[in-house]
C-alpha cells in the first residue's frame, strides 16, 4: 500500500511539475490568416526547424496557446508569408502583437519576419533582459563607432569602458543563458570591429570557444561558432584541403577528422565535428564536394561523433542532401490550368525562381536574356514565382515583363514551393530531356565564389547536341 502510495505521490508530483512548466502565449496578428504554426530550431547548423504546434487564429486575429518548456528557448511562429520569434522560459506568460508591417516586404513565402511587440513584460524575462541589453548595446556602439577611424585611442577607451560597464551591471545576474547571450553578443557586435588594439583571431578563439561547452541550442553561441569558422575549408592550407577532399571522396570520416585536429582551433573533438558537419552543409551549397559523397561521410560520421546533438545535425544534413535529390524525376507540376511540367519533357530545362522585387534576382535578368538568345533553342528556361492576390505594383510587373521565356506565377500553397524546398531567391535548377534533375541548385548565371556560372554547363550541352 505504501509503495502505490509513493508511486502515486511521484505520479502527481511529476504532473505538477509539467503545469507548472508550461508557457502561456496569448496575442494578436493584424494580418489575415487562420492558424499560426510554432516551431522549435533542432540546430543551428541546418537551421533546420521542428514543428511542435498549430495554433487557431480567430476573425479578430485573436489565438492562445500553452507549450511546455524546461528551459529558456527559441521559438518561431509563422504564417504563411512570415514569421516573427520570441524567448520562452519556463512558467511565463507573454501577451504579444503581431503588427502590420510597411509593404514593400517580399511576396516570397516565408520571407518576411515580423518583429514582435511585448505587452506586460516581467523584468526578469530574458526576453526584456535581452531587449533592454540589446538597445544599450546599440546606443553605445553608435556613438563610439564615429571615433574608430578618426579618434583611435579615444574609441579604444570607450569600448573597455563599455565592456567592463556591461560586466559590472550584470556581474550578479544568475541567468546562465542570459550571460551567454551577452556574452557572445558582444563578440558578435563589439569585438568583431575591426580597430587598433582591437583581439586578434586568437584572443578571440581562447577567450569564446577554447575549453568551454558547445552550447548547441544558444542561438548566440552557434551565430557566433558560424561566424568564427564561416568558409574555413578555405582558411585551410591547400594540403590539407586536398587531403579533406579526398577523405569525403573515399568516405573516410576519421581521415577527415584527425585533418581537421591538425588545425590550431580545432584540437577539441566535440568543436571539430561540430565544423566537420558546417563544411560540409557548406560544402552542399558551394557543390565544393559532390552531392552523393557527401552524403555517404555525413552518415559515416553519425556513427562515430560524440553525442546526440551531433547525430541529430547529421541526421538534418542528410535530410537537407537528399531534399531534391539529382537522379530523380520531377513531379509533373501544374504549372497554369492548361500546362503541367511534363510539356517540356524531350529539352533540357533551366528552371529559375524569381521574385520581382529581390535586387539580385534583378541584376540577373540581363544575364538570363543573353543566355536564352545562345541556348535558348537546347534549354528551355522556365521562371516560377510566386503569384499576388492583390496583383503586382508597376515596378513588379515591368520586372516580370522583361521576362520573355515562358513563366508561371504559382500561389502560395502550391506545393512546388515545399517539394523542391525553395528557400531563396534566386534559385536555379537543371533538369535533362527526361526531366531527371541533374543539377540541385544548378550553378547561377553570375558568377560563384570559385568564378563559376552555368554558361559552360549551357555550352556543353549545345556542343554535343549539335554534334550528334
Amino acid at each position: 500500500m505504501k509503495l502505490k502510495q509513493f508511486i502515486l505521490l511521484l505520479i502527481c508530483l511529476s504532473t505538477m511539475d509539467c503545469l507548472v512548466a508550461q508557457v502561456t502565449i496569448k496575442g494578436r496578428t493584424n494580418y489575415k490568416t487562420d492558424e499560426l504554426e510554432v516551431f522549435e530550431i533542432e540546430d543551428y547548423i541546418t537551421n533546420t526547424e521542428k514543428k511542435i504546434k498549430t495554433v487557431s487564429v480567430d476573425t479578430a486575429g485573436l489565438f492562445s496557446f500553452d507549450i511546455p518548456t524546461d528551459e529558456i528557448k527559441k521559438i518561431v511562429l509563422r504564417d504563411k508569408k512570415r514569421y516573427s520569434w520570441l524567448y520562452v522560459q519556463p512558467k511565463a506568460r507573454y501577451f504579444i502583437q503581431l503588427p502590420l508591417r510597411d509593404s514593400t516586404s517580399s511576396n516570397f513565402l516565408r520571407d518576411n519576419e515580423v518583429e514582435m511587440e511585448f505587452f506586460y513584460l516581467d523584468s526578469n524575462d530574458i526576453n526584456y533582459k535581452i531587449l533592454g541589453f540589446e538597445s544599450w548595446m546599440d546606443s553605445e556602439i553608435a556613438d563610439m563607432y564615429l571615433l574608430r577611424e578618426a579618434q583611435p585611442s579615444e574609441f579604444l577607451k570607450l569600448v573597455k569602458r563599455f565592456k567592463k560597464d556591461v560586466s559590472l551591471t550584470y556581474q550578479e545576474d544568475t541567468s546562465i543563458y542570459f550571460l551567454n547571450y551577452v556574452k557572445y553578443s558582444m563578440g558578435l557586435n563589439v569585438d568583431h570591429i575591426k580597430y587598433l588594439g582591437s583581439p586578434s583571431i586568437n584572443d578571440k578563439f581562447f577567450f569564446y570557444l577554447d575549453s568551454l561547452p558547445v552550447l548547441y541550442h544558444h542561438d548566440k553561441y552557434m551565430e557566433y561558432v558560424n561566424l568564427f569558422f564561416n568558409r574555413y575549408y578555405y582558411n585551410l592550407s591547400s594540403e590539407n584541403r586536398k587531403a579533406i577532399y579526398d577523405a569525403v571522396i573515399r568516405s573516410d570520416a576519421e581521415t577527415f577528422l584527425n585533418v581537421l585536429g591538425r588545425d590550431l582551433y580545432l584540437k577539441n573533438r566535440e568543436l571539430r565535428e561540430l565544423v566537420a558537419f558546417k563544411i560540409l552543409s557548406e560544402g552542399l551549397i558551394t557543390q565544393e564536394f559532390p552531392k552523393s559523397n557527401v552524403a555517404s561521410i555525413i552518415e559515416n560520421l553519425e556513427q562515430i561523433v560524440v553525442n546526440d546533438d551531433l547525430r541529430l545535425i547529421a541526421r538534418n544534413l542528410r535530410l537537407k542532401n537528399n531534399e531534391l535529390k539529382t537522379g530523380s524525376k520531377i513531379n509533373d507540376f501544374k504549372l497554369n490550368e492548361s500546362i503541367s511540367f511534363s510539356l517540356y519533357e524531350g529539352k533540357h530545362v533551366y528552371m529559375h525562381f524569381f521574385d520581382p522585387k529581390n535586387q539580385k534576382c534583378l541584376s540577373e535578368i540581363s544575364i538570363l536574356k543573353k543566355l536564352n538568345e545562345k541556348y535558348g533553342n537546347q534549354i528551355q528556361f522556365v521562371t516560377i514565382y510566386q503569384s499576388k492576390k492583390e496583383g503586382f505594383s508597376q515596378i513588379e510587373q515591368r520586372n516580370l515583363d522583361a521576362i520573355i521565356w515562358d513563366k508561371f506565377g504559382l500561389d502560395a500553397s502550391n506545393p512546388i514551393w515545399k517539394d523542391l524546398k525553395v528557400n531563396t531567391f534566386p534559385y536555379y535548377l537543371l533538369f535533362d530531356p527526361n526531366l531527371i534533375l541533374i543539377a540541385s541548385p544548378a550553378l547561377a548565371p553570375s558568377p560563384n565564389g570559385k568564378y563559376e556560372t552555368i554558361e559552360k554547363t549551357m555550352y556543353d550541352i549545345k556542343r554535343e547536341i549539335e554534334n550528334r
